[in-house]
């Protein structure tokens, strides 16, 4: 299928809906970001993408959500406390 094709309809729902700041290539960007915070390791992600580094995936692609934040603090207080505790 055309690439035209695809994004012009892409635009036509996207409009339909009015979020009409969405691209196509958004999606790509909420693909990688969910994979990685569902726990798919980085190079998988990165060869899903068809990338040729996971530099690439990283930088460009990877986006760090507030929940991966929030997780990341959190093992970070646990290990805290833990080491307080010995």
């Amino acid at each position: 299928m055309p690439h035209n094709t695809i994004a012009n309809s892409f635009k036509r729902t996207v409009a339909r809906i009015g979020m009409e700041k969405l691209c196509f290539h958004d999606l790509r960007h909420t693909f990688i970001t969910d994979e990685i915070r569902s726990g798919t390791d980085i190079k998988t992600v990165s060869e899903m993408a068809g990338h040729s580094t996971i530099a690439v995936t990283m930088d460009v692609y990877a986006a760090a959500t507030n929940e991966m934040k929030e997780a990341a603090a959190k093992r970070r207080q646990e290990k805290f406390e833990k080491s307080r505790e010995a």
